[in-house]
């Protein structure tokens, strides 16, 4: 069962249990909080200048080794959503993004043929296969679709539907596209979350899927945090406030690190870990030393208490501890439209 946010009482957790192509544009806002994109103003006359312009602009650089950099072109951007530029600079190439290689970056590679992409503010969301069987009782043909999501450099997911939520979908003959409703969360490690939907309505006569609007819902963090404290020193930032104390235990100490989100975070279920990707290190007088927290305490209303037991470090008192978190995570719907997805 999920740990509700505002429980007084608090909870010991252990480690060991913490165990379209036609368009690019950003859609509508859902809510006034809903995730911004970097921006790109710029007028291009080559691939490599317009490539530059963006890796200087939102400080996300691409690759462009594998294309023909000095190609001209003619790109001109008003405020261009970041993965809006980047697709119009990729057509413009006659290649395609790669973004499979997660943290390595953003490559652009020749290509002959592109797949259907959306952008959805600091989303991109790219279908890569579909997948057709046939039950040769029934003549009944059923249709798997999966897709890729992306998210800008610097944004945090940990989790995301597994399953997009389809709005309103059809075939290029008209007919009305479905998908078993299924509210399953799958965790995110990396940049890039792989996604399907299992798809009713088409038949063998179906050439394409004209068009697929569709939703999925994310938890994220709008960037990660590095708090670097002193014993008895509190610091705030983006809202997350930390502070940790240091008590004699033994012939060792008890670190204490308090935690204020500012605020309920969306509810995990008990064997979700969103603080799994957090790190604590003292530094200073040499090396830096790693922590491994030995039990965390959820207070509630974004609060928490992680313990660490430290040994055999000497001076300890005149090191800094650097801990590094996200800034407080939100639920955020991403809706997008993929349109003209060839089937087989």
């Amino acid at each position: 069962m999920p740990t509700p946010p505002c429980r007084r009482s608090a909870l010991r957790v252990f480690p060991a249990m913490i165990a379209c192509f036609a368009g690019f544009g950003t859609p509508t806002a859902r809510a006034a909080d809903a995730p911004v994109p970097r921006t790109v103003s710029h007028v291009a006359k080559s691939v490599k200048d317009a490539g530059e312009a963006i890796a200087r602009q939102t400080g996300i650089p691409i690759d462009l080794t594998a294309i023909e950099a000095t190609k001209a072109c003619d790109l001109r951007w008003e405020k261009a959503p970041f993965w809006t530029a980047v697709e119009e600079l990729a057509v413009a190439a006659g290649a395609r993004v790669d973004v499979a290689e997660g943290n390595k970056g953003i490559v652009l590679k020749p290509a002959a043929v592109r797949s259907p992409v959306a952008v959805s503010g600091p989303f991109r969301v790219a279908a890569k296969s579909v997948h057709s069987r046939l039950d040769l009782e029934s003549g009944t043909a059923s249709y798997e679709l999966s897709f890729d999501v992306n998210w800008e450099p610097g944004w945090k997911v940990y989790r995301i539907n597994a399953y997009p939520t389809i709005l309103k979908a059809s075939d290029d003959r008209g007919t009305a596209i479905t998908a078993p409703a299924a509210n399953v969360r799958t965790a995110v490690s990396g940049d890039i979350a792989s996604l399907s939907a299992r798809l009713k309505g088409l038949t063998r006569g179906s050439k394409s899927i004209a068009m697929m609007q569709c939703e999925v819902t994310a938890t994220v963090a709008d960037r990660m945090l590095a708090f670097e404290l002193s014993p008895d020193e509190t610091k705030k930032e983006a809202g997350v406030s930390a502070t940790y104390t240091l008590t004699p235990r033994g012939k060792g100490w008890l670190l204490e690190l308090n935690l204020d989100y500012g605020g309920p975070l969306p509810v995990f279920e008990s064997f979700e870990n969103w603080m799994g990707g957090n790190t604590a290190e003292l530094v200073g007088g040499g090396k830096g030393v790693p922590l491994a927290e030995s039990e965390i305490l959820v207070l509630g209303d974004g609060k928490y208490k992680v313990r660490y037991r430290v040994e055999n470090i000497d001076a300890i008192q005149k090191r800094k501890l650097v801990y590094v978190t996200p800034s407080a995570l939100r639920e955020v719907t991403i809706p997008f439209t993929l349109k003209n997805v060839p089937l087989p």
